[in-house]
């Protein structure tokens, strides 16, 4: 079964199911893979193409308006990168934004920056990024950093760094501009900083946990003639 089929069923369901009418363009999956993040599967690929691992849960994501209308002016390759922005000078951490790539683009990084620097207004040329998150097999979602570990410990170059896959997709990214001074602290309030962090982040995994209503869709026969398929 292709993406584009299940994503149609999908479709379907909502309506069925919740009473939610949207259009196709609007909905993605979203596969969350050890150590790679949470990229957006391609409307072309097939679920048999997952190996052993086709049974585990992909996760429907419904775009808002906006978001949608960036996915279409991105064209085709187009995929989803999760940016933070860093300050170190005030030791704030922003809110979660998902911009919107196209694989196609040569520089992906500076492709990344650009997108930055129209979301945040900022400019271009002092824009840092870490490498893509999740970095590692043990990294678990939603792969956030706390802020003592971006003062101490994640590298921020003005060069960037593109994942071994070629793209950031599904991958988060902090950034920081690189004229914006570094507060300096000492080693009691690093320690109350860290304190904080890690009791504010174990509040927000409490509350942030809601009952999603699963949609199931029967995918056997499909899944056995993607297989099939598969060289």
């Amino acid at each position: 079964m292709s993406v584009r089929v299940l994503l149609q069923r999908c479709r379907e369901m909502l309506d069925t199911v919740c009473a939610l009418n949207h259009d196709l363009n609007g909905l993605r999956l979203r596969d969350m893979v050890t150590g790679l993040g949470v990229p957006t599967l391609n409307m072309a690929d097939r679920l048999g193409r997952r190996g052993n691992e086709w049974h585990k849960t992909v996760y429907l994501q419904i775009l808002t308006e906006e978001q949608a209308e960036e996915w279409s002016r991105a064209g085709m390759g187009a995929y989803p990168v999760m940016v933070r922005r860093w300050k170190p000078s005030t030791l704030e951490v922003g809110p979660l934004v998902e911009l919107t790539l196209s694989a196609l683009h040569k520089d992906q990084v500076a492709a990344l920056k650009n997108e930055i620097s129209t979301h945040y207004h900022v400019p271009v040329d002092q824009i840092e990024l870490t490498a893509g998150l999740p970095a590692n097999a043990w990294s678990k979602w939603p792969y956030t950093k706390e802020r003592i570990e971006l003062i101490d410990n994640v590298e921020f170059t003005s060069a960037g760094k593109v994942p071994p896959t070629g793209t950031f997709n599904g991958k988060l990214v902090y950034f920081r501009l690189s004229g914006e001074p570094i507060k300096q602290l000492n080693s009691d309030e690093k320690r109350a900083i860290r304190l904080k962090d890690s009791t504010v982040k174990c509040g927000e995994s409490v509350s942030s946990r809601r009952p999603e209503r699963p949609l199931r869709i029967q995918l056997s026969t499909s899944i056995s003639d993607d297989f099939s398929m598969d060289p």
